[in-house]
């Protein structure tokens, strides 16, 4: 690959560091500050308040107004009729794509790489492809499909488009013709829009997330007893559920880090959680929290597409155990980084938990450690790269 060629990337997002709602802002900061540490030069257009440029690690960061009913990031305080209207108008909202067709104009950029865009409005794929820019687009979430970006309601997998969606998704479905090239973070997320007939023509990729600090050079643990952890926002969506109740069973360890979604959501957890060997921590540091288990488990009930916590307590030397759920199976593997469960048999996590020891997990620690090299950002930065170069 021929890395001494260079671009002008332009990167567009919902939102961008500090506005953080979830793993994909993460993600989108670190390629492009990899990119620009590559020596490609790198601007941003995402959502904001207010029309303002920024400056984050280096980076020119465009944060657009949203030209909207409210600014998303705000949305809690608004009901459901404005939230209709709002899902309405950014479909295509016309003074967004005149704003960032301005921006455009300005930087010339010879690739632009979006992520997530039901912040700005999914019509921006036709602003950047008629400035002549090649488009890169990665599939985070099923925004495009789902107005919740979940396809997950009354604790079930949506199937199909549901009736209250489908408008909205045939709308969003014409923009996707304007992307020369796609990406999904996990084979599975691609799949499931094309089975929805969304980028059925477009050649793509599979790019693995980035793992989202440094691998740290040494691991200790001091307890004899295995650890098992959670971590991640508590929502029923994540199984939260179904853990607390077989650990509840079992009187093995386990540390909850994470808030509730809501605070009396985090009271009935706590209700069905009567042994004392189940701790919530509330918030806290991954890095820190991920030296203080052996394990992690992942009982996700939505079809999570690619959560990154996977190659962040992999890189800690942690390995997980991870429902059969969305992208999982493709990044937990069998005696490798772990293992795969399936959520809705009461027993199955039960019996992998008690069949797990001190021997098999320091093998499988030292394993999880190696494979999380795979995902370092540069190593990850180069696969979109060499898209960038072979493939428009």
């Amino acid at each position: 690959m021929n890395t001494s060629r260079k671009f002008k990337i332009g990167i567009a997002n919902s939102y961008y560091y500090p506005d953080v709602v979830g793993g994909a802002e993460v993600v989108v900061k670190i390629l492009a500050e990899t990119y620009r540490k590559l020596g490609h030069e790198v601007f941003v257009i995402t959502s904001g308040k207010e029309d303002r440029v920024d400056d984050v690690n280096g980076i020119k960061v465009y944060r657009v107004k949203n030209r909207n009913l409210y600014w998303g990031k705000e949305s809690k305080k608004h009901n459901s009729i404005e939230k209709i209207f709002w899902h309405w108008i950014n479909i295509n909202n016309p003074l967004v794509k005149r704003k960032v067709g301005e921006i455009v104009e300005k930087e010339k950029p010879d690739i632009v790489h979006t992520h997530n865009l039901n912040e700005l409005t999914f019509g921006v794929l036709e602003t950047f492809s008629r400035s002549g820019a090649k488009l890169i687009h990665t599939l985070h979430d099923y925004s495009f499909m789902c107005l919740n970006t979940m396809m997950f309601k009354d604790m079930k997998n949506c199937e199909k488009i549901c009736p209250g969606c489908l408008l909205y998704a045939s709308l969003k479905k014409k923009f996707t013709g304007y992307v020369d090239y796609l990406v999904g973070v996990s084979r599975f997320i691609v799949e499931r829009h094309r089975k929805h007939g969304f980028f059925t023509n477009r050649e793509f990729s599979v790019i693995y997330n980035p793992v989202t600090f440094r691998i740290p050079d040494t691991i200790e643990r001091n307890h004899k007893d295995l650890i098992f952890g959670f971590i991640g926002r508590l929502h029923p969506s994540k199984g939260i559920e179904i853990l607390l109740k077989t650990f509840d069973t079992i009187k093995k360890p386990l540390l909850v880090a994470g808030d509730p979604y809501t605070e009396s959501y985090g009271t009935y957890l706590k209700s069905i959680s009567k042994s004392g060997n189940i701790k919530f921590l509330g918030w806290v540091q991954a890095e820190e929290f991920y030296k203080l288990v052996d394990v992690i488990i992942l009982p996700s009930l939505w079809h999570d597409p690619s959560p990154t916590v996977i190659h962040e307590a992999n890189a800690y030397g942690v390995p997980v155990l991870a429902s059969n759920r969305g992208g999982l199976p493709e990044l937990v593997h069998k005696g490798v980084n772990g293992f795969i469960f399936n959520p809705l048999e009461p027993d199955s996590l039960a019996e992998l938990v008690n069949s797990l020891d001190r021997n098999t997990i320091d093998e499988l620690s030292m394993k999880s450690i190696e494979l999380s090299k795979k995902f370092l950002p540069e190593k990850v930065a180069l696969q979109y790269i060499e898209i960038m170069l072979t493939k428009l």
